[in-house]
């Protein structure tokens, strides 16, 4: 069974604003997350009006 990784503040800071800046130059992101014991990822492309869609 894998381990749940944790964040401290400061790398959820840096994810955050890693995340907004991101959005803000209309670039792909891929988020990766664990859940139910297993690692997930989803990848989030910009659409108009700022927005995010799941691909």
């Amino acid at each position: 069974m894998k381990k749940k990784p944790l964040l401290d503040e400061q790398q959820q800071e840096e994810i955050i604003n890693k995340l907004l800046m991101a959005v803000a130059n209309d670039l792909t992101v891929t988020l990766k997350y664990f859940d139910k014991h297993d690692f997930y990822k989803v990848r989030l492309t910009p659409c108009f009006s700022n927005k995010l869609a799941c691909v």
